[in-house]
C-alpha cells in the first residue's frame, strides 16, 4: 500500500486514475467546518480521478438525506447513478463509540476496565 498526503480538493492524480474511491470520514470532517463549497470541491475532485465506470463510495455518519444535498450540488446526477443505504449502530456500538471519543488514546480494553469511563462519557 502506498500512503500519500495531499489536498482532497486538488489531487495530483490524472483524470480517471482509480477504479474506486472509498472515503470514510473525510467528507464528515469537511462538513464539520460548515464550508459546503469545500465539500462539493472534494466530491468533484473524487469524480475527476475516478474512471468513467468507477465508483465513489462514501461512508458517513450523516443522514442520507443531508448528504444527498451536497452530492446534488457537486455532481450532475443525470450523469451518475446514486445509491444510498443507512446502517444503524446498536446501542452497545454507539456507547463504545462515545466512550472512545471521550477517552482518546486508550485501548478499548482499558476503557472498558476503567471504572469512571461511563461517567466521563455521560458528562
Amino acid at each position: 500500500m502506498v500512503w500519500e498526503v495531499m489536498d482532497a480538493t486538488t489531487m495530483t492524480y490524472p483524470d480517471g486514475h482509480f477504479d474506486c474511491i472509498i472515503d470514510k470520514g473525510t467528507l464528515d470532517a469537511l462538513i464539520s467546518g460548515k464550508n459546503f463549497d469545500i465539500c462539493e470541491n472534494m466530491l468533484k475532485e473524487c469524480m475527476r480521478v475516478t474512471k468513467e465506470a468507477g465508483q465513489l463510495i462514501q461512508i458517513t455518519y450523516g443522514s442520507p438525506e443531508g448528504r444527498r444535498k451536497i452530492f446534488e450540488n457537486a455532481l450532475p446526477f443525470h450523469d451518475y447513478d446514486y445509491y444510498q443505504c443507512r446502517a444503524e449502530l446498536n446501542d452497545m456500538s454507539t456507547l463504545i463509540n462515545l466512550m472512545r471519543s471521550n477517552l482518546p488514546g486508550q485501548s478499548l480494553r482499558n476503557i472498558i476496565q476503567e471504572k469512571q469511563a461511563l461517567g466521563k462519557t455521560m458528562k
